[in-house]
């Protein structure tokens, strides 16, 4: 897990990767997606439990997202996964 230093006020963030283009950022900066009952879920206030793929705020890389479904099951260590959930999702800034 990489950290970066905000040179504002210092403060130590986490970076999380997106999975649609791999451009690093903070986790406030990136839609984080979960899975409940074998379906992936936006987790828009970033608390739901296990694992978690992460997005740019592009709608690019999340149609990136939704077409390669291979790449989401391997970051989500999941054989069976219904994308139904995001599907209709659009980028809102």
């Amino acid at each position: 897990m990489v950290t970066t230093k905000n040179k504002d006020d210092g403060h130590v963030g986490t970076l999380r990767t997106c999975l649609g283009c791999g451009k690093k950022d903070t986790r406030g900066e990136l839609y984080r997606f979960a899975v409940i009952d074998a379906r992936l879920c936006h987790d828009d206030r970033k608390i739901l439990p296990g694992r978690g793929v992460y997005c740019c705020r592009e709608q690019g890389c999340l149609n990136r997202l939704l077409k390669n479904t291979k790449k989401v099951k391997r970051a989500l260590r999941r054989d069976l996964l219904d994308l139904s959930g995001i599907e209709g999702l659009t980028v809102t800034r």
